[in-house]
């Protein structure tokens, strides 16, 4: 009974992705058939109906659990879209002629699809609560994040050529590299707020800073972006040399770029507490 419907919608599918990347349309179709996606779309919905349905007391609470949904898909979704973390050596690579920019815009790609999949489900939401921008905020920010996280990832992976080196790089990238390089962040905080005083709540609430923030925080995010598409075009030229010295050079790199632009925020709130 359902046959019939499915082939309609692969047809479909076939006459619109014509003349896509073709990692695109393979990592589409795999996110489709083995319900990973169908299996997101439902865990989505039911925790923003949860998150709707409660009633939080703390405005801000209400913000992080209504948004904390879509966000979360994003980012998992992203991952998977990005293909490497799915455990398993990219059969595209030497079997069609694509080169390492098609390479990196057909997994970047099928990320931000995914991610604009689950925001344009929250978006219906926004429209049961008052602070409509700051959310949207979050969920474009989530949706940004998702994206250089697929990105982050993917440029560790890149020289593996089994499973066993993708499933062990990836597992280091998670819990060693992505806190190696938020340590640059997290040292500065801690040094503030150890030994300087916080800002004022007027300095706060000013929009100078948020305007500041805001726009500080796109340039970084894209500086970390276009980074990873120079090292993903670095280690596909470098394709068969050893996977653990590109884990070396993009821990090394990313971490002074992420030195780089703590100095930076911390310089500028800094400037704001003077």
């Amino acid at each position: 009974m359902f046959r019939l419907p499915r082939k309609a919608l692969e047809k479909w599918f076939d006459s619109v992705t014509d003349g896509w990347n073709p990692i695109v349309v393979r990592e589409l179709r795999r996110a489709v058939r083995s319900g990973l996606l169908f299996a997101f779309t439902v865990y989505h919905f039911g925790l923003l109906l949860l998150g709707h349905i409660v009633d939080w007391n703390d405005p801000t609470t209400a913000i992080f659990w209504r948004t904390l949904p879509t966000v979360g898909s994003m980012l998992l979704m992203g991952f998977v879209g990005g293909d490497r973390c799915l455990c398993h050596v990219d059969e595209l690579i030497g079997t069609v002629p694509l080169t390492p920019t098609q390479h990196f815009y057909g997994h970047l790609g099928t990320s931000c699809i995914l991610s604009a999949f689950f925001l344009v489900q929250a978006l219906p939401f926004l429209a049961f609560s008052s602070s409509v921008l700051l959310r949207l905020g979050i969920l474009l920010g989530g949706f940004a994040i998702a994206q250089a996280g697929t990105l982050f990832c993917f440029t560790f992976t890149i020289r593996s050529q089994t499973i066993v080196e993708v499933s062990t790089i990836g597992l280091t990238t998670s819990l060693v590299c992505l806190p190696m390089v938020g340590l640059p962040f997290a040292t500065v905080l801690f040094f503030w707020h150890v030994y300087l005083s916080p800002l004022p709540q007027d300095v706060l609430t000013s929009w100078l800073l948020a305007a500041v923030v805001s726009v500080g925080g796109t340039l970084a995010l894209l500086s970390f972006a276009y980074l990873a598409y120079r090292l993903s075009l670095y280690h596909f030229a470098n394709r068969f040399k050893n996977p653990w010295q590109a884990v070396s050079v993009n821990m090394g790199i990313y971490l002074l770029w992420s030195c780089f632009w703590s100095v930076v925020a911390f310089a500028v709130v800094l400037r704001f507490s003077g």
